[in-house]
């Protein structure tokens, strides 16, 4: 509760009927992850790179952007993390690097943890990988 005194000796209080009434509110745990929404990334005639993957990605509270990853793979290989950089306007962006080669596979998934106290994790998709090929269109 607040109160305030004049000079005059008369004094008020907020919320009126203070101390006996009091101001509350309640703090909750944040459980909501981040929200990613992306178009997988097309297959491509590009053999140079970088292939870009840009993800809108928005939460509740407020998405961490130390903690926005690509984690891709070429041709079911070992998996390695990247981070993506904060466009603006809820935007995040990663380039996979190349070189490819015809016939190779990317495989990626998008992971993204808010600013709650306890971190919530968000990821596209949910399960498994997007996946783009590197193909001829002039075959």
């Amino acid at each position: 509760s607040l109160s305030a005194a004049n000079t005059d000796g008369t004094t008020s209080y907020d919320p009126q009927g203070a101390p006996a009434v009091q101001h509350t509110f309640q703090v909750n745990a944040d459980l909501v992850p981040p929200e990613i929404v992306h178009t997988p990334h097309p297959n491509s005639a590009d053999q140079t790179g970088p292939y870009v993957i840009t993800a809108m990605i928005t939460d509740n509270v407020g998405v961490d952007p130390a903690g926005v990853f690509v984690t891709y793979n070429k041709n079911g290989g070992s998996n390695t993390t990247i981070g993506m950089a904060a466009l603006g306007g809820d935007m995040y962006s990663a380039g996979i690097p190349g070189p490819a080669s015809l016939g190779d596979v990317f495989n990626y998934y998008i992971s993204a943890r808010d600013n709650a106290e306890i971190p919530n994790h968000g990821r596209d998709p949910a399960t498994g990988t997007h996946s783009f090929e590197i193909v001829d269109y002039y075959a």
